[in-house]
Order: C-alpha cells, then sequence, then structure tokens
C-alpha cells in the first residue's frame, strides 16, 4: 500500500504530469473516481488519510466515487438502467461535487474487451474527460489499472490479461498526455523488482 500512496502523491513529479509540485491547497474538494480499485479504499481509507496527514491544517473535503464493476461508460452505476443512465449519474455527482482535483481509475473492465475494444474505450475516456472539462478542475490524474501478479499454478498465467491492461494503460497515459493531465502508473510502478 506504501507503493501505491507514494506514485499516487508524488504524480507531478514525474515527467507525465502538470509541472509543479503535487498539493492540495486549503478548500480542495478532491473526488477520487473509478472501479473497484477506488471503491475499496472506502474500507480502509489508507489514501485520504495519508493525504489529509500530509496537507494537515487545510481544510480539504474528500468524496470516494468509486463503483465495483464501472466503466468509462457508466455501466455499474445504471442500476436496472442502460450505461448512458449510469453516465449521466457520474456526471451528476460530479457536477453537484464541483471537484477541483479528481483521480480517475479505470480500464481494468475494459481491459476484458481487448484490443478489439480499446477504440471504444479512447471514445468513452474522451467523453468523460469532456464532461469533466466543463467542472473546471484544477488538477485531474488518471490512474493506470495495476497488473495481475503470477501466483503460479494452479492460478492461471496472467501474461495475457497483463499485455492487455497495458494496452489500457497505454491509452490513459496517451489521453492524458494530448490533455496535459497527470498520469500515474501503476502498472509499471508497482511491478515486481528483481529479487521481490
Amino acid at each position: 500500500m506504501r507503493k501505491v500512496l507514494l506514485l499516487m502523491l508524488l504524480p507531478a513529479g514525474s515527467a507525465q504530469g502538470p509541472a509543479g509540485p503535487f498539493e492540495l491547497l486549503e478548500g480542495d474538494r478532491v473526488a477520487f473516481v473509478g472501479n473497484a480499485f477506488v471503491e475499496r479504499d472506502l474500507h480502509h481509507n489508507y489514501l485520504e488519510a495519508f493525504l489529509a496527514e500530509r496537507f494537515a491544517g487545510r481544510r480539504i473535503l474528500f468524496r470516494n466515487l468509486g463503483w465495483s464493476g464501472d466503466t468509462v461508460f457508466g455501466h455499474a452505476r445504471a442500476g436496472f438502467g442502460s450505461p448512458e443512465d449510469g453516465f449521466r449519474s457520474l456526471v451528476r455527482h460530479l457536477s453537484e461535487l464541483k471537484p477541483t482535483v479528481l483521480f480517475f481509475a479505470y480500464g481494468m473492465n475494459e481491459s476484458f474487451d481487448g484490443e478489439a475494444g480499446l477504440p471504444e474505450f479512447r471514445k468513452g475516456l474522451e467523453r468523460l474527460l469532456d464532461a469533466v472539462a466543463e467542472l473546471r478542475p484544477r488538477a485531474v490524474f488518471l490512474v493506470s489499472p495495476i497488473r495481475h501478479e503470477n501466483l503460479g499454478p494452479p492460478l492461471p498465467d496472467p501474461e495475457e490479461h497483463n499485455r492487455r491492461l497495458r494496452l489500457y494503460g497505454d491509452a490513459l497515459r496517451q489521453a492524458a498526455e494530448k490533455r496535459s493531465l497527470g498520469f500515474i502508473d501503476l502498472f509499471d510502478g508497482l511491478a515486481p523488482r528483481p529479487g521481490e
């Protein structure tokens, strides 16, 4: 968990983000948006606690808008409606929150569509980022999916799915570069080092 925190707290220190050190300001409203990776932080709150401690003394509002199984299209948020209903729900929640800092973690669920799903993922991501741009947040960070560990037999070899995860992470990186957004590479950043 410390590696994840470090990677998420220092995104602007890499060549992949806006210039200047990462900082939360007085009155910032931080939203974490995405799939189960984000939603699971509701149970542990490490990230929020670490950020609150790092910027102690500042009034900062945190909101976790993660939803297990969610995609950039809003599939999981739709309930019994259409993905379009889910997408509108996400945009409505963000509009009401008016976040100044956003972290988006998508790509894991979409990666099961393989290479063939990449064009639609890119379109969905662009649509989501266009909707968010209208809210004028101060900072937006795209977070790559994490890789699957190879835990050995009898569990499946994750090599093929990791190849697809990298493709979706690359699509996120390209979108971040195109729009001058921050990018947090958890896929390579959390890769096991030799001897680990």
